[in-house]
C-alpha cells in the first residue's frame, strides 16, 4: 500500500471532526501570537502568499492530500536579533516555520520554501527541521538562530522524516522515518558529523515515530507494530541494532514525542485514553522504562513533537479536546493541566527553542 504523504494522515486527521469536545482546562491562558498568513502580513509588514491549504484528495490512497508550498521569501525582523532565545514552530498546513521571540512571544520571522515541515531538534544555536517533501526529496535542514537560509542540508531520500535528535556526545544527527517511499516499515537514519550515514531497522516497529538521545548518547525511539500497538526501543551507544524496551506503569495509546529532560526520559502519548495528550517521565534500567510521573496536556488531543524548556513544555497539536482546532499550547512542566499560553496554527507539527 502506498505510504501516506504526511504524518497528518497517519494520525487519521480526516476524522478530526469527531474529536471529543467539552473537556475543560484550568489555569489562565493568553494568546501567544498569530500564525495565519494574513495576520503575519499585518504584523510584519511583509507580503505573504495565501496559506498553503490542503487541496486535492489522492485517488489512490483516499487519504493523502496535495499541499501548496509557500513561494514567498523567508524574512526575519530586526527584533529577532534582539531576542535572547527564539521559538521555532513548523506548520505543515502553511508549509512554513514561524519564529517567535521567547518567552515574550512576538512573531519575528517566517521561514518558507518547505513542503510539509515536521519535527525539529536543537544543535547549540542551530535548529534542524525535518522536511517530508514528497518522500523522494525529503531533507533535514539546518538554520542558524535568526537566519533566513539553511546553512546545511541533509538528504533523506525515499523516507518520510518525522523527528530528529542531536547527540552531543558524538555530533551525530538521528532522524526517525515514519515510512519509506515504497510503503515499507519505517526506520532510523543516523548521519555522522564525518559525513557518513546509516539506516537502522527497528524490527519491532512498522511505523517509527519520535526519537531522542539522552545525555550519554543512548538513542530512544517509539512507534507502533503492524497491529498499531505501542512499541519502545533503544539503540545503546556503540550498539549495532535497536533492542526492545518494556514500558512499566502506563499504557500508551499512540506514540508521541521523546525528549530527555531533568534526568528523565519523557515519552509522549499524543492521544491518551482521556482524549488528550500525556507526557510520562520514566527511568530506564536494563530493558524496562518505568514511569515515575506524568504531565496531562488537557487541550492537546493530537500532541506531536513537543519541546521541554525547563519549567515549560511547548506542544504542537493538530486537534484540541475543546473542539477549537489546531494550536500550539504551552503548559507548566511537569505540572501540566490547563495551557498557560496558545499559538494559533493550521497543522503545527514541531517545536524547538534555541539561544540567539
Amino acid at each position: 500500500m502506498q505510504a501516506f504523504k504526511s504524518v497528518l494522515y497517519a494520525l487519521g486527521v480526516l476524522g478530526a471532526a469527531a474529536i471529543l469536545a467539552g473537556c475543560s482546562s484550568g489555569g489562565s491562558q493568553s494568546q501567544f501570537g498569530p500564525s495565519g498568513a494574513a495576520q503575519i502580513a499585518a504584523q510584519s509588514g511583509v507580503n505573504t502568499l495565501p496559506l498553503g491549504l490542503l487541496s486535492t484528495l489522492s485517488a489512490k490512497s483516499g487519504v493523502a492530500m496535495t499541499v501548496d508550498p509557500d513561494h514567498s521569501k523567508s524574512w526575519m525582523s530586526p527584533d529577532a536579533k534582539k531576542a535572547k532565545r527564539l521559538l521555532y514552530i513548523s506548520d505543515s498546513g502553511t508549509n512554513d516555520v514561524y519564529v517567535y521571540s521567547y518567552p515574550k512571544g512576538k512573531l519575528v520571522g517566517t521561514l518558507t520554501g518547505f513542503e510539509e515541515p515536521q519535527g525539529e531538534c536543537v544543535q547549540g544555536k542551530d535548529v534542524w527541521i525535518a522536511n517530508a517533501n514528497n518522500y523522494s526529496a525529503a531533507t533535514i535542514l539546518e538554520y542558524r538562530a535568526g537566519g533566513t537560509s539553511p546553512i546545511a542540508t541533509i538528504n533523506d531520500p525515499d523516507q518520510d522524516p518525522v523527528s530528529c535528535s542531536y547527540d552531543k556526545t558524538t555530533g551525530d544527527l538521528a532522524v526517525s522515518n515514519l515510512y519509506t517511499l515504497t510503503g515499507d516499515a519505517g526506520s532510523v537514519s543516523i548521519y555522522s558529523r564525518t559525513g557518513s550515514s546509516k539506516i537502522y531497522a527497528v524490527t519491532t516497529m512498522t511505523e517509527v515515530w519520535f526519537l531522542g538521545y539522552d545525555t550519554s548518547g543512548n538513542l530512544f525511539v517509539d512507534g507502533t507494530d503492524a497491529y498499531k500497538n505501542f512499541q519502545l526501543a533503544e539503540l545503546v551507544k556503540g550498539a549495532s541494532s535497536f533492542t526492545a524496551l518494556t514500558l512499566s506503569g502506563a499504557t500508551i495509546e499512540k506514540p508521541g514525542g521523546i525528549q530527555y529532560a531533568d534526568g528523565a526520559l519523557a515519552i509522549g502519548d499524543r492521544t491518551g485514553s482521556a482524549g488528550y495528550g500525556i507526557i510520562y517521565q520514566t527511568t530506564v534500567s536494563g530493558s524496562t522504562a518505568t514511569v515515575t510521573g506524568s504531565t496531562d496536556l488537557t487541550e492537546a488531543s493530537y500532541a506531536l513533537q513537543y519541546f521541554i524548556d525547563k519549567s515549560t513544555v511547548i506542544v504542537p497539536s493538530i486537534g484540541r479536546s475543546t473542539g477549537q482546532g489546531a494550536a500550539v499550547t504551552l503548559y507548566a512542566y511537569p505540572a501540566g493541566g490547563g495551557p498557560t499560553r496558545t499559538i494559533s496554527g493550521t497543522e503545527p507539527m514541531g517545536s524547538a527553542v534555541i539561544k540567539n
